[in-house]
């Protein structure tokens, strides 16, 4: 599967914007991403391991962000990361 990052974040992908990673779910996808490039980790996950509220998850076009992370996907699938922007 194809994960998409946001330009904030390919400086920690060796300025990659879109990763090959393996994996039959969402989560095994996220956590391959993390294993490649382990300086996302902070910016995708929080302490307790769980998808930092700043971080949006589409996949295939679609808003998974609060569906369960172990989507099954296939190798054709894409997902993109978008973080939330907010203001005051």
């Amino acid at each position: 599967m194809l994960i998409a990052l946001p330009s904030l974040l390919q400086k920690h992908t060796d300025g990659n914007e879109i990763v090959e990673v393996i994996g039959s779910t969402c989560k095994e996808g996220l956590q391959n991403l993390i294993q490649k490039y382990p300086r996302l980790t902070p910016y995708l996950f929080n302490e307790n391991n769980e998808l930092t509220q700043f971080i949006n998850i589409y996949l295939n076009g679609k808003d998974i962000r609060y569906l369960k992370e172990d989507i099954s996907l296939t190798p054709t699938d894409r997902i993109d990361i978008l973080i939330s922007m907010a203001g005051g």
